[in-house]
């Protein structure tokens, strides 16, 4: 069986990051690439969470793309930690 890519969604939890171990292992079976994927919450999550604390800041402008960039950052070390560089795919951040 031919395995080219793995794609493993990740919250960054304990759980999610043994799912990138597992598939940091296969790669050398299989010699396919692993695509990391983590969706941020959307803008309604942000709003409803941050309303009655009157923050004064966009949160489309302020938290939104840092939350992205954050998110990027993050991927970038989990693959660098448990998956070879030649096997690193695509890292996504979506919402």
């Amino acid at each position: 069986m031919k395995v080219s890519r793995i794609l493993v969604p990740t919250d960054f939890s304990e759980s999610a990051k043994q799912a990138v171990v597992a598939a940091g292992m296969l790669v050398d079976h299989y010699g396919s690439t692993v695509d990391l994927l983590h969706a941020v919450p959307l803008m309604k999550y942000f709003h409803d969470s941050m309303d009655p604390l009157g923050v004064p800041f966009s949160i489309e402008k302020d938290l939104y793309p840092h939350s992205l960039e954050q998110a990027k950052i993050n991927l970038e070390a989990l693959a660098k930690a448990h998956i070879k560089k030649e096997h690193i795919g695509s890292m996504i951040t979506q919402i």
